[in-house]
């Protein structure tokens, strides 16, 4: 089917638009043939009309006696006569229709012309000039059309008129050489669609109408030029034809050619396009049946090689499958092995503790010491690892990072050797950047501590720490290198060391969570990753340049901040007083607390903490039974609630509650920002990260009421 509907359906596209393009082409050219013929008739009636108008300049002033007595007056006329080819004689007719001046003889005859169709047009009419219809010259029996323009007396009456006969023949001799030979006709037309003259290549009959088609009336109404498809009125043959007027007079050039005639040569490309496509279409069948044919003996094969390619995805889905689970593995084993180290100190702590309680004596403050830092490791792992996957909390703010680094410039200096040199380089008028500057001093301070460690081998004699900023515009290209990093305008912050530099492998996985060259025990392997996660988070991204044994460099790449210093984000959690403060003791009692968490022990501790402060805790493990206690007692002044409760969420509960009570201030409590991904969170949100002390949270609960108490005062 395919095999002859294509070519069929290119035989017919193709025959289509050569149609067009040949009837197209054929309009442009009588387009351009009737300009030529529309400049020789304007020029041909300008000339008639200047010859009428010296003539009439001629006569003026002089009486008709004198007009026809003047032998001179016709010397004049037959010299203008006979040096216009075109021209048959010219004659002035008085207003009683008699022809008394000619340029033919002398004396004129005095012919009477009252019936001619001119004379009685400008007798009984107002247009200044007339164009007759052709008629044949009593005299010298040619075809000739008269151009007249009447005489006005000084009182408006008709005062007869000047006239000039044109031959036709010699209009029709140059028509003929001119029109194209495409069974054509050509010729002048009256508005009124009266011919004047007409050649045809094809003569029409003795009995033909000589006015013009309706088609051409109803076109010439509408433009003074163009072009039209008809049927001729004369003989009937169907035309393309194009049609100008000629200047302000009212005379058309009209010139047409036969349709059939144009499209021969379609007709011949057809028949060669038919043929080709018709051995094209048996072609194509015979190749399509040895096709059938040769896939019929290949269908077998084929299947076989589906097969063996679904085996093959089966084996490499399954290899990917165990790469995964190799990664996560590795992933898991080392987060297992830090915090089995890390609650190892815990639990063996409590122990140490519970047994000296019991025993009555010993000291206690050690194990709890122990016990404590165990803890804070973990919550510090914690933290890097949701810096890693980017999903940690920020404080995102205008910062200026020159001052940044400048501020961590002691610390740095004491995190180094003696034999370590730091060195800075700070650009001039460097732009605003939007980042957490807690989580950016983490970061440099991992690079710094990252950069000694590689100029401290036991060979070193120390080195260089360089820490550079200054302004960059990438550009596509420029951003292209980092993957997704947006063109625009950034902050670049290096940090180089003189160590002993990355082979290419471990450059590459240099930014991988547990990936690390240090002995066991020296590091973790989650300090880069989280720098990348933090300038991840920030919106920029880092790379590291690195030439075994020349050193290192870290670039990292801030997005610029468009605003002021002054600007700070929605979530920002203002520093917390060094001091706790006090409960409000009024007459109503202290302050009414809801805290909500799903969690028992977290629950137990925050609980224990605030009533330990003397507020009046109500708790819920849900959502559905804090709004259920809402209901059934005293308003509350604060909601402490986490954002990941089962059910309803920590920020729907805020807003069902707010609902029931529109003062209620909220304090949201999270471990893991992903939780709260489905909204941002608004201007003025209060956030306690986990993990907090009891000492923190009742910080926390303290100063928001104090700050509720007085802007209510």
């Amino acid at each position: 089917m395919a095999s002859l509907i294509l070519p069929l359906a290119i035989f017919i596209g193709v025959s289509v638009y050569d149609r067009g393009r040949i009837l197209e082409n054929a309009e442009d050219s009588l387009g351009r043939t009737t300009d030529i013929l529309h400049e020789h008739a304007l020029r041909m009636l300008e000339i008639q009309d200047l010859v009428i108008r010296q003539v009439d300049r001629r006569i003026a002033g002089m009486t008709w006696d004198e007009i026809e007595r003047s032998e001179q007056l016709h010397q004049e006329l037959r010299a203008i006569d006979q040096g216009l080819e075109n021209v048959d004689s010219i004659w002035v007719t008085s207003p009683q229709g008699v022809t008394v001046m000619g340029s033919r003889m002398f004396p004129s005859p005095k012919p009477d012309i009252t019936h001619r169709e001119h004379f009685i047009t400008l007798r009984d009419g107002d247009p200044d000039i007339v164009i007759s219809r052709a008629f044949q010259e009593s005299i010298t029996k040619q075809d000739v059309f008269v151009v007249a323009r009447r005489r006005t007396a000084p009182d408006g009456r008709f005062d007869g008129l000047i006239a000039v006969s044109i031959k036709a023949d010699m209009l029709l001799r140059l028509y003929r050489e001119v029109a194209p030979k495409l069974n054509h006709s050509v010729g002048l037309i009256r508005k009124d669609g009266v011919f004047l003259v007409r050649d045809a290549a094809v003569p029409p009959p003795d009995d033909a109408p000589q006015l013009a088609s309706q088609y051409f009336r109803r076109a010439a109404a509408q433009a003074d030029s163009g072009t039209f498809h008809s049927v001729s009125a004369v003989d009937g043959v169907p035309r393309i034809v194009a049609y100008r007027k000629v200047g302000n007079y009212p005379l058309y050039i009209v010139l047409a050619v036969g349709t059939d005639a144009v499209l021969t040569i379609w007709r011949q490309h057809v028949l060669i396009l038919g043929l080709l496509c018709g051995g094209a279409a048996l072609s194509l069948s015979l190749m399509t049946l040895l096709a059938l044919r040769q896939s019929g003996r290949e269908r077998a094969a084929l299947v076989r090689l589906e097969q063996e390619a679904a085996r093959r995805e089966t084996a490499e889905a399954a290899l990917r499958q165990s790469q995964k689970l190799e990664a996560i593995g590795k992933l898991t084993g080392g987060i297992a092995h830090d915090f089995n180290n890390l609650l190892t100190a815990v639990i063996g702590s409590l122990e140490t503790v519970r047994g000296r309680l019991r025993g009555g004596s010993g000291d206690l403050a050690g194990p709890i010491d122990i016990a404590l830092q165990g803890a804070n490791r973990a919550a510090t792992l914690t933290q890097r690892l949701l810096a890693f996957a980017r999903q940690q909390p920020l404080i995102a703010r205008a910062e200026d990072l020159n001052a940044l680094v400048s501020g961590m410039a002691p610390l740095l200096r004491r995190s180094m050797t003696e034999s370590t040199a730091l060195e800075m380089d700070l650009g001039e008028e460097v732009w605003l950047t939007s980042c957490d500057p807690v989580q950016m001093e983490t970061a440099l301070l991992n690079l710094a501590i990252n950069a000694r460690d590689a100029m401290s081998g036991p060979m070193s004699k120390g080195g260089r720490l360089c820490i550079r900023t200054e302004n960059v515009t990438l550009d596509a290209a420029g951003a292209a290198a980092f993957g997704d990093l947006a063109p625009g305008d950034y902050v670049r912050l290096s940090v180089s060391d003189t160590g002993s530099g990355m082979p290419e492998d471990v450059r590459a996985r240099a930014f991988d969570p547990f990936f690390t060259t240090k002995p066991v025990g020296q590091g973790t392997g989650l300090g880069l990753s989280q720098v990348y996660g933090i300038v991840r988070q920030c919106g920029g991204d880092a790379r590291i340049l690195s030439v075994p044994g020349e050193g290192t460099t870290v670039e990292i790449y801030l997005p610029r901040h468009v605003g002021t210093a002054t600007e700070t984000p929605a979530t920002e959690v203002p520093p917390e007083p060094d001091h706790q403060p006090v409960p409000d003791l009024s007459e109503d009692g202290p302050p009414r607390i809801l805290l909500v968490e799903d969690e028992a022990i977290v629950r137990f501790v925050a609980v224990e903490a605030l009533r330990g402060a003397g507020y009046d805790v109500e708790e819920a493990e849900d959502a559905t039974a804090a709004l259920a206690i809402m209901e059934a007692s005293k308003p509350f002044q604060l909601l402490v609630t986490d954002v990941g409760l089962p059910g309803l969420n920590g920020r729907q509960l805020a807003e069902m509650a707010r609902r029931l009570q529109p003062r209620l201030k909220v304090i949201y409590v999270t471990g893991y920002a992903g939780i709260a991904t489905d909204a941002e969170f608004e201007p003025g949100t209060l956030l306690l990260p986990k993990p907090f002390t009891p000492d923190a949270l009742v910080q926390k609960v303290g100063r928001t009421l104090a700050e509720n108490n007085a802007a209510a005062a």
